[in-house]
């Protein structure tokens, strides 16, 4: 046991978390697990400038608490595990970025995490003509695509569904805001 905290320990210092999302779109190529992409929409950047403010505040600010329940031959573990979700919308006249972070109460890391908690999804919106949009993202390999999914709804203007964040557990789960 002692082997593999030393070990974790060494990898610690040789995977540092992204701190900005800056950092973290130029690690997410290199990444194992995670992904990115590219989409163009047939809306104005400052439409969906306004969406993504509307919906980060609506679907992607507050905190979710999820149950874990893990049933072995000799007990029954619970686990309680609280999220806490944070967006953040920048709007200038050249692009709107959406970054998501999340920070899981009791999650341990190999390496500190931003403030706000590790990224999940860095999401940016460029005007490429005359009413469209190009829409590019960067995803850790954490998160399923229900959060690219979403963002992509709501620049096309298609779906302005929130993402259910407690997707990644996929447990009892309970929201609070």
């Amino acid at each position: 046991m002692l082997r593999i905290l030393a070990a974790a320990a060494l990898l610690a210092g040789c995977a540092a978390q992204p701190q900005t999302a800056e950092e973290f779109r130029r690690a997410i190529p290199g990444a194992f697990f995670a992904s990115s992409g590219t989409i163009e929409v047939s809306r104005p950047l400052p439409e969906v400038a306004a969406t993504f403010r509307e919906k980060a505040t609506q679907c992607l600010q507050g905190s979710v608490t999820t149950t874990k329940r893990t049933i072995t031959e000799f007990q029954i573990i619970i686990q309680e595990y609280v999220t806490a979700w944070k967006p953040t919308v920048a709007v200038t006249q050249e692009r709107v970025e959406l970054d998501v972070q999340a920070h899981t109460k009791g999650r341990l890391h190999l390496s500190r995490p931003p403030a706000g908690g590790p990224y999940r999804l860095v999401a940016d919106a460029y005007p490429v003509g005359a009413g469209r949009t190009r829409l590019q993202w960067f995803s850790s390999w954490r998160d399923p695509d229900y959060l690219v999914r979403a963002i992509a709804g709501w620049a096309s203007g298609d779906s302005m569904e929130c993402p259910d964040l407690a997707t990644e557990w996929d447990h009892t789960r309970e929201w609070a805001r």
